[in-house]
């Protein structure tokens, strides 16, 4: 099979890069062949903080957003030259814009499209604002409100961009017209975005998964981890409150606008252990080795790439119950839930995994989670049953 990859990558790498990537790998080594059609944000300064507000720049950016003519047009001429069975679209947003849509549509190719944030029925793509879920532009033709409170990028500019590329292309049916089927990364982001107006007979579920196993951690396990962006929407707040009152050990791995509290939290807390950025190899060692992960997310999280990386090192998740981390998390077998934001809820959490009696049952139970579900054996399948229902369905 010929599938050609579309994916706009982000400035600073991120989960939805990785995942791209993992498809790719994971179908050329089942022997297709996979060609990249790719942007990056590092090549528009526009994007580095300085020039959303110069008018001139932010239009002409804006326009592209929504509709992008070079993209249009190189699509559709490589398509004409080269047989492709699928055009798989991961990510649009900004450069390459749904006019990727309309030229494999032109050139009788199937579309995939995958729904890894909520970008296509949200500005910012989180449904969150001022530190709590906001749903203010649910099933409106315009999100006006998004414009109001300058959800994307804190820019009106910007927003306004965003929102037009929503309503655009809302209403000439783009979503409804282009896409053969989408991919949701969990029953919870599929059911907002059939919300927000995206084709429920269009919409499949099928979870990330991870390119290589590490295998299960080994040895003695103590302490606690959390790995990931050190941010509002992910519950950080929530976590160093939480370790005031929490007797074991707590490693924090990653960056963010919320580091500056991390390390003053480290510096009055013994028991945290602030260890920055760190590669992805470090961090899952150091997964493997803690008695449980914890996730404390306050915003809708549509999958959890963290929870199935604690699993691989049969590592139980302490997880907030908040979006489709309950899917994930398999409260009492797999993990723990607690309530999203409550501090004194997550020590609770956190005392039930140190009295456990015999931790090594809910370990086992993570690992077993993750090789039923999230290796590249049990994806693949999935992913070739998408493509073949997108050609049996591709638009006319």
């Amino acid at each position: 099979m010929n599938i050609l990859m579309v994916h706009n990558r982000y400035r600073f790498r991120g989960g939805e890069d990785v995942s791209t990537e993992a498809e790719t790998a994971m179908l050329r080594e089942h022997g297709h062949n996979v060609e990249p059609f790719s942007r990056d944000n590092r090549d528009i300064p526009e994007l580095g903080g300085l020039e959303w507000g110069s008018v001139g720049p932010a239009l002409r950016l804006g326009a592209e957003t929504v509709w992008s003519r070079s993209v249009h047009r190189e699509v559709k001429a490589l398509l004409r030259q080269r047989s492709f069975d699928i055009v798989h679209v991961q990510n649009s947003f900004p450069q390459i814009s749904p006019s990727v849509l309309y030229a494999a549509r032109s050139a009788g190719v199937a579309v995939v499209q995958s729904l890894r944030n909520y970008r296509l029925v949200c500005a910012n793509g989180t449904f969150y604002r001022d530190d709590a879920v906001c749903e203010l532009c649910m099933g409106r033709a315009v999100g006006a409100p998004a414009v109001r409170y300058e959800c994307y990028q804190d820019d009106r500019v910007a927003t306004g961009a965003v929102v037009a590329l929503q309503s655009i292309h809302r209403l000439a049916g783009s979503w409804d017209r282009s896409v053969s089927v989408y991919i949701a990364l969990s029953r919870f982001a599929a059911g907002k975005h059939i919300e927000g107006g995206i084709p429920a007979d269009r919409v499949v579920v099928k979870p990330n998964f991870l390119a290589d196993d590490p295998g299960p951690g080994s040895g003695d396990r103590s302490g606690f981890v959390y790995v990931g962006r050190l941010s509002e929407e992910k519950g950080i707040d929530t976590l160093l409150e939480a370790w005031e009152s929490i007797p074991a050990p707590l490693t924090i791995i990653g960056d963010g606008p919320l580091a500056h509290l991390v390390e003053q939290a480290t510096a009055r807390n013994p028991r945290i252990d602030y260890r920055g950025a760190r590669s992805n190899t470090e961090a899952v060692e150091v997964l493997g080795s803690a008695q449980a992960a914890v996730v404390p997310s306050r915003w809708h999280e549509p999958f959890g790439r963290g929870v199935i990386e604690a699993y691989s090192r049969a590592t139980p998740v302490i997880a907030a119950r908040m979006g489709a981390l309950p899917e994930l998390v398999d409260d009492g077998r797999t993990g723990i839930l607690f309530e999203p934001g409550d501090a004194d809820d997550l020590v609770r959490a956190a005392e039930r995994v140190l009295a456990d009696p015999d931790p090594s049952i809910m370990s086992q139970a993570a690992r077993l989670e993750f090789e039923a579900k999230y290796t590249a054996d049990e994806n693949y399948p999935q992913l070739m049953g998408i493509y073949d229902q997108a050609l049996r369905t591709r638009p006319a």
